[in-house]
């Protein structure tokens, strides 16, 4: 039920934005002009290509489902544009006509859609350009033992960390390989992936083998992975079910103990209005994982961040916020998040929430580069 209230809100407003958009483009492109006939074909093509291209991939991934995923991607990013910079124009015209101008003619139309279009061209094709390219973060953080017995294990110990690739149809190996020989360039003692790994649709990840590049990670000590909310989005079984078969190890309300480490795993919260299922509370699943040495917690989405200064963990790594992706979203996930990218300490707990290796939904990045993240933790008596 919750599922399709989403799918019901996101589709209300991309149809809302997409017919704004397409009642502005007449415009500069009026029925009886040269390209007015063809105006119309054109945009509903566009329009539809996301959603026909995700229903009909879950069926059939081919060449032609890839294609209009692809195309109607960049639709996504390009329409959120348009509709900034065409409400940007209206109020500039209601302006204008409170000041007495009621006309800029043709050719104020036609520069006005020109530099319009150029800069979402600009906009897209930039963020393109940013998101195919994952930068390398260090971060150096100290963990008090507090009396506990220090883990034998590496002092620093270097943790890769990687938030957020979305394998899929807009991932690509080319790129997924990048991410990989940046996690390995670590020469990591340990890898974690904090949540949304594969994107909702598995079916093109299971066609297109990408699990392969995956195998090329190296990790002294393992790969440990969450889910996130679009593994849940999809065949979250599956998926899990296709990381575990390509080494990677799936922590779901689960944990393990590294020589007196302890990395704790929580599965995401979208377990429960996918499943009815409730993810266990972070001090039961403490309790049971019981640990006496340094803990490093995977949980997906940074909400109530409270909860882990509470359980005494030393260190949280979450993701999901992809810092809002495209300009100016990153104001909102700000607002909805206490933490929506970067470095927190916060009553002895310390948190790193990645902005993301990947993207979701559009390939264009806007806000951020995206990162694989190299920690250094060292541990102090």
């Amino acid at each position: 039920m919750r599922f399709l209230v989403v799918f019901t809100i996101f589709f209300s407003v991309y149809g809302a934005a997409s017919y704004y958009v397409f009642v502005r483009g007449r415009w500069l492109f009026p029925a009886n002009s040269a390209f007015g006939g063809l105006y119309l074909p054109l945009f509903l093509m566009v329009v539809l290509a996301f959603p026909a291209g995700r229903f009909l991939e879950r069926a059939a991934p081919n060449a032609v489902t890839g294609t209009l995923v692809w195309l109607g991607s960049f639709w996504l990013a390009a329409l959120l544009y348009f509709v900034l910079l065409l409400a940007a124009v209206d109020l500039f015209r209601l302006f204008a006509r409170f000041m007495g101008v009621r006309s800029f003619g043709a050719i104020g139309v036609t520069i006005t859609g020109s530099v319009l279009c150029g800069l979402v061209i600009l906009l897209v094709a930039g963020g393109f350009a940013n998101a195919k390219k994952p930068t390398l973060r260090n971060l150096e953080i100290t963990v008090p033992l507090r009396g506990r017995p220090a883990p034998n294990l590496p002092n620093p110990l270097v943790v890769a960390v990687a938030s957020d690739i979305h394998i899929g149809n807009t991932m690509g190996p080319e790129k997924l390989g990048r991410i990989v020989d940046l996690l390995n360039s670590t020469d990591p003692d340990l890898v974690l992936l904090v949540g949304d790994t594969v994107d909702e649709d598995v079916e093109p990840v299971l066609k297109r083998d990408f699990g392969k590049t995956l195998l090329r990670l190296r990790s002294r000590l393992g790969v440990y992975a969450v889910t996130g909310n679009h593994e849940y989005l999809g065949n979250a079984e599956k998926a899990c079910r296709y990381l575990a078969d390509h080494a990677v190890r799936m922590l779901r309300d689960d944990f393990v103990n590294l020589k007196g480490l302890w990395i704790i795993g929580r599965e995401d919260p979208s377990l429960e209005w996918v499943t009815g299922r409730e993810r266990l509370a972070l001090p039961a699943l403490i309790n049971r994982a019981r640990p006496d040495g340094p803990v490093i917690l995977l949980d997906h989405q940074p909400f109530h961040l409270e909860h882990a200064a509470e359980s005494r963990v030393d260190f949280q790594l979450s993701g999901h916020t992809h810092h809002g992706q495209l300009l100016p979203l990153n104001f909102i996930t700000g607002k909805i998040y206490e933490k929506d990218w970067g470095y927190l300490r916060k009553d002895g707990t310390q948190y790193y929430v990645s902005c993301g290796a990947g993207t979701w939904g559009t390939p264009v990045r806007t806000t951020s580069r995206p990162e694989v993240i190299c920690v250094r933790v060292r541990f102090e008596r």
